[in-house]
């Protein structure tokens, strides 16, 4: 004899399950990864800004645009690549970034000093190493 429930016409049907605990779930995680994310992103770029572009950067590259004998050699406009040779000791930072225009690309080179207790970059030497082997010297 086999057991099964009857039919009971009065019966309520069995609650549904909730699924918001997923949506939330989800919403919650994605949320939190994107503000992660962010903060990654934000930290990156001012990272970026402070080891590769800064202000010492952004005035030895200003030097090397202005200088007529490099204009000669390499053509305008110049562009700039992602530093290639970044060394630092104590106070002192030297870069070199490569260089390029219409008539052909160069090396930046740039020694650059943190201020003791600041965050001001100010250039001590800059100059251009050109495809030929000379330098020329822009400050």
């Amino acid at each position: 004899m086999s057991t099964y429930a009857p039919f009971d016409p009065n019966a309520q049907p069995a609650p549904k399950k909730s699924n918001r605990w997923l949506l939330f779930g989800c919403l919650g995680c994605g949320g939190l990864l994107l503000i992660c994310g962010g903060i990654g992103a934000g930290f990156f770029y001012w990272a970026y800004n402070l080891g590769l572009n800064n202000e010492g950067v952004k005035m030895a590259k200003s030097m090397a645009e202005n200088s007529p004998e490099v204009q000669a050699v390499v053509g305008t406009p110049i562009t700039f690549g992602m530093p290639t040779d970044v060394k630092q000791e104590n106070q002192n930072i030297h870069y070199e970034i490569p260089m390029s225009g219409p008539n052909g690309s160069a090396t930046l080179m740039a020694d650059v000093r943190v201020e003791n207790g600041t965050a001001n970059f100010v250039v001590d030497k800059a100059s251009v190493k050109l495809p030929d082997g000379k330098t020329v010297d822009l400050k």
